[in-house]
């Protein structure tokens, strides 16, 4: 098994530490609503997740093994979904080349181009799946990176953006630090009344 004993939050774990019991308000109140109708499911997960690891880690830290499962398990479960999904398109993608070939090559040509990042696409999301089975983070890490660069490649094919319904684990932890900080502002603001 390859964990990293840092991943990639742990170096704001002073600055959680900081907000204190804050930290366990933030887990038990969950999001606030102005931005939580901007999260998917998974996403708030992940940062309930990370907000509660990092709450933990002012006592009693979690195993690597465990903190791995917990962070990137969500990932892993994404894009095990997103594998199929990419794949399907794939294989649509390219019926639709086979079927525009007689009348238009250079549409055929389009299609076959995006069906190629989309299997890009989809032989990252495998390897993230692979990498989160093999309890290897480091190849996850690289599978993830590789991935947002491959989206970004497909979104200036497409000249539209192709989202995503879960965060990096750098994502999320810039997500749940901008929630503890929305919090803390929030708690701040309510001890002074009449200052906004």
């Amino acid at each position: 098994m390859r964990v990293s004993r840092s991943l990639p939050w742990t170096s704001r774990v002073g600055v959680a530490c900081a907000f204190g019991g804050l930290l366990l308000l933030v887990l038990s109140v969950g999001l606030p609503t102005a931005r939580a109708d901007s999260y998917t499911d998974i996403q708030k997960q992940q940062i309930q997740v990370h907000m509660g690891i990092l709450a933990r880690m002012q006592k009693d830290p979690l195993p690597p093994k465990k903190e791995f499962e917990l962070v990137y398990g969500l990932v892993a479960k994404a894009n095990e979904r997103d594998r199929e999904r990419h794949r399907a398109l794939v294989e649509s993608l390219v019926a639709k080349a086979r079927e525009a070939q007689p009348k238009s090559e250079t549409k055929a040509q389009e299609y076959l181009k995006v069906a190629k990042v989309y299997k890009v696409i989809a032989d990252l999301n495998d390897q993230i799946v692979k990498g989160y089975d093999a309890a290897d983070q480091s190849k996850m890490d690289q599978a993830i990176e590789g991935l947002t660069k491959a989206y970004a490649q497909a979104e200036k094919i497409l000249g539209k953006p192709i989202g995503r319904d879960w965060f990096t684990p750098s994502e999320t932890e810039e997500c749940a630090f901008t929630e503890v900080a929305g919090r803390r502002k929030a708690a701040q603001q309510q001890q002074t009344p009449g200052r906004r």
